[in-house]
């Protein structure tokens, strides 16, 4: 999660675009907000951690770095457990699209997928539809655990809380907002969202242990990697707040789909 700013301010407002962005602005003339995610990708990699299947499915809004980077982080994720696992993605054209991703959810249920995942605006219809088809799903955003009572494993989290007391603080105290501010489960600025009864003990506690890795510092991309067409995309291992990560335009080997 990663927040510039280019004043001090008094009040944030703003609307979510999605998990990785937030774009507000504060009640100043001299101030305008950016919130985005660096490190949302590490909880959707860890949340593939320990759950079985080879087979998953994941619909997706647009194909644009972040959405990519997250997609890619979570088949990483599924191929530590099961190499030969692979992430279907279905790409809807837009945030909320419900009739699409009801569509979609259905259409990877045909396919076979066995847990279902997401990165649009509105994971509810995702959640409750792969639920009412016996298929576990990971939530996004916010907790979508009462939706699918039988079927939620977990789901990638922003604690906003984190940044918005920082800033407050330091308003309050006269002090002037950073530039940049970012960070991820070392900073508890991301979060997994509570197990729910998709989860198997496995999942839970491999989840768990790479969680503590995370916080270590340990890199999720992890070179050499290639994309889904065989070609090497990613040398040498990147860290966490690697840039070129925001520049991400491909989807990585295991993902069966395309960005155009």
């Amino acid at each position: 999660m990663a927040l510039s700013s280019t004043g001090t301010s008094s009040t944030i407002s703003g609307t979510f675009l999605n998990s990785g962005r937030y774009v507000g602005s504060a009640r100043s003339s001299r101030s305008a907000l950016i919130l985005r995610t660096r490190n949302d990708s590490g909880v959707r990699w860890l949340r593939r951690i320990g759950v079985g299947g080879a087979k998953l499915g994941y619909i997706a809004a647009k194909p644009i770095a972040l959405v990519l980077r997250t997609i890619n982080a979570f088949a990483l994720g599924a191929r530590k457990v099961n190499p030969k696992a692979e992430v279907h993605v279905i790409f809807t054209g837009d945030w909320t699209l419900p009739v699409r991703e009801a569509e979609s959810v259905n259409a990877l249920a045909g396919a076979g997928c066995d847990v279902i995942a997401c990165h649009i605006d509105s994971p509810k219809v995702v959640i409750e539809n792969a639920e009412a088809r016996g298929i576990k799903t990971c939530g996004h955003n916010t907790d979508q655990a009462r939706l699918a009572p039988k079927g939620f494993i977990t789901g990638a989290e922003l604690k906003y809380i984190t940044i918005y007391k920082s800033y407050s603080e330091k308003i309050v105290n006269g002090e002037k907002l950073p530039n940049l501010y970012e960070g991820g489960f070392d900073r508890d600025m991301v979060q997994n969202t509570a197990f729910g009864a998709g989860a198997t003990d496995a999942a839970r506690t491999a989840a768990m242990a790479a969680t503590a890795e995370i916080k270590g510092g340990a890199p999720i991309f992890v070179g050499p990697l290639k994309d889904n067409k065989g070609k090497t995309v990613i040398e040498k291992t990147l860290g966490l707040y690697e840039p070129s990560l925001w520049g991400m335009d491909y989807l990585i080997e295991g993902v069966a789909g395309s960005v155009t």
